[in-house]
């Protein structure tokens, strides 16, 4: 894990119109996604009220919930499938 600014300085990043500063939390191999977001969304509600007022924090990517609605569509064809051989 590497912390610290960036060298040389990066070019300035805007979401919505707004500065804003990225912040990318990368998980290491062979641990659950999806017990990191939820960690994660525990740790940022409690931060959120202690920002000040003109100050938030905005999740712009979940791929936990990417990952969970492409194993969602993965189980629907998967059950349209079936259901088709048995018709057949």
């Amino acid at each position: 894990m590497i912390q610290g600014y960036a060298e040389p300085k990066q070019s300035k990043i805007f979401w919505q119109g707004r500065k804003f500063i990225s912040l990318a939390v990368n998980i290491e191999a062979d641990n659950n996604i999806i017990k990191l977001s939820w960690k994660l969304n525990h740790v940022l509600d409690k931060i959120r009220p202690r920002l000040p007022t003109e100050m938030d924090i905005y999740q712009i990517f979940d791929q936990p919930k990417v990952i969970g609605k492409a194993i969602t569509i993965l189980i629907s064809s998967l059950y349209d499938a079936v259901l088709i051989i048995l018709y057949v």
